[in-house]
Order: structure tokens, then C-alpha cells, then sequence
């Protein structure tokens, strides 16, 4: 086997569900990560899994597929019509967002348009927001720029030895 001096973090997901598992482990519990709605795949018939009252709130929707026809509520994800049904109900908080946007929008250029024109100098408080904002922005701009290159070393590295084993 080749092995890399590298370690490679894992992901927070990857760490909870560690977690839970080994919560699981120790307690006994049947129904690690429900309080997250995190479901394992049951390996024992005697195993059972408990419906969130979240699931049970969502699933009672209406299924509503694109053209506005109810369709078939099981479960079924590879079923066209399904996913156009579970599409439909994430674009309706886009839709409000975009509404709220165009709102909010359109109540600015309203006060910008009937404002008397006044001279005002800027306050110290906004100028220190403004600078905060700006700078915060910038690290994390940066600190994305650095974790994507550590990222694309890490498959880089992945790559190399997938390709020495062969």
C-alpha cells in the first residue's frame, strides 16, 4: 500500500455522523441522529425508524408538479413527476425572495427619487461599519481562495496515487 504524509480533514458532516454513530455504539440507541433527522438504512428487520413530525409537516403538502396537476405523494425519486412536485416546492421560497426583492427594490428607488436633495456627511459610525464589511469580505474571498487550493492539491494528491497503485 502507498501511504501519504498528507491528512486530509474531514468534512463536518462526515465528523457528526462519526459521532452519532459512535453514540450509537456506546448507548445502544436505535435511533441515532433523529433529533437531526439523520436515518440509517436498517440491517436488522427488528430495526425501526421514527418519523419526524418535520417529515410528516412536508410530506402533507400538496405534490404539485409543474403544471400544476397534483401527482402521486410516494416516495419515489426517481419518478419524474416526483421530482418536479419536490422542485416546485423549493422554488416558492425563490419566488418570495425574488417578489421581496423586487419590493424592496422598488421601495428604495421611490425614496431615492423623492428625497430632497440635502448635503449629509457621512458619519464615523458608518464609515467603521463600511470598512468592517469591506474588510471581512476580502478574508473571506481570500480564505476561499486558499481552501479551494488546498482542496485541488488534496485531489491532485488522490489522483497521484490512484495512478501509482495502477
Amino acid at each position: 500500500t502507498i501511504r501519504s504524509n498528507v491528512s486530509y480533514p474531514i468534512s463536518f458532516l462526515e465528523f457528526i455522523l462519526k459521532v452519532f454513530i459512535l453514540k450509537q455504539e456506546i448507548f445502544g440507541s436505535d435511533t441515532v441522529g433523529a433529533q437531526f433527522g439523520i436515518f440509517m438504512m436498517a440491517t436488522n428487520p427488528q430495526d425501526t425508524y421514527e418519523k419526524l413530525w418535520v417529515s410528516d409537516f412536508f410530506h402533507s403538502f400538496p405534490h404539485i408538479d409543474f403544471s400544476f396537476k397534483i401527482v402521486n405523494s410516494t416516495f419515489d425519486p426517481n419518478n419524474d413527476s416526483y421530482k418536479q412536485a419536490l422542485g416546485f416546492w423549493v422554488l416558492v421560497p425563490v419566488a418570495v425572495c425574488c417578489f421581496l426583492w423586487l419590493v424592496f427594490l422598488l421601495y428604495f428607488i421611490f425614496q431615492c427619487c423623492h428625497q430632497r436633495r440635502k448635503p449629509k456627511g457621512h458619519s464615523s459610525c458608518q464609515r467603521i461599519c463600511t470598512v468592517l464589511l469591506i474588510l471581512i469580505g476580502a478574508a473571506l474571498v481570500g480564505y476561499g481562495f486558499y481552501e479551494n487550493e488546498n482542496a485541488h492539491q488534496g485531489l491532485n494528491d488522490v489522483k497521484h496515487s490512484r495512478d501509482d497503485m495502477n
